[in-house]
Formats: C-alpha cells, sequence, structure tokens
C-alpha cells in the first residue's frame, strides 16, 4: 500500500528543514546576539531618564550609564555596572 504526503506535510517537512538549516548559520546568531545586546543596552539608556537622585538610590551615577552606553555591544554592561558599584563600595 502506498502512502501519499498531504501539501501540508510536504510544506511541514521544508519549513522544518530551512528552519534547521538556519539555526546553524553564524551569521544568523550573531544577528541574534546584537539584537539581544541592543535591546539590553536600549533598557540602560532608559535609565537615563531618571533624575540623579533616583539613579542614585538605584546605585547607579549618570556618567557610569553615559559611559557603559557608548561600550561595543559585544561587552555586557550589566557585569560593568556591577563591576564599577563594587569599586564604589570598596
Amino acid at each position: 500500500m502506498r502512502t501519499t504526503k498531504t501539501s501540508t506535510t510536504i510544506l511541514q517537512s521544508i519549513e522544518d528543514r530551512v528552519s534547521s538549516r538556519l539555526r546553524s548559520l553564524p551569521f544568523i546568531q550573531a544577528l541574534k546576539d546584537w539584537y539581544a545586546g541592543y535591546c539590553r543596552r536600549q533598557v540602560l539608556i532608559d535609565l537615563l531618564r531618571y533624575d540623579d537622585h533616583i539613579l542614585e538610590d538605584m546605585g547607579h551615577t549618570r556618567q557610569e550609564l553615559l559611559a557603559i552606553s557608548k561600550l561595543p555591544l559585544s561587552t555586557d554592561a550589566h557585569e560593568v555596572l556591577r563591576e564599577l558599584k563594587a569599586l564604589r563600595s570598596q
């Protein structure tokens, strides 16, 4: 007995193969990493909307946030903030 594949089954099979190939592409992963870094950086930049007293209550300074916003996106800004906070508390 011969089974025939429906068009949706064939399309699903093609989508699965293409999806698995795209996931393995280094360019796609690099693009995802860049976008994730960009989104995290935007969160830090949004902190600049607060006034200096609120930033101080959070444990940050405006100068630190401005300096970190200029770092490359590959730099983990949260880690840099933690290190600066630790240096300030010593």
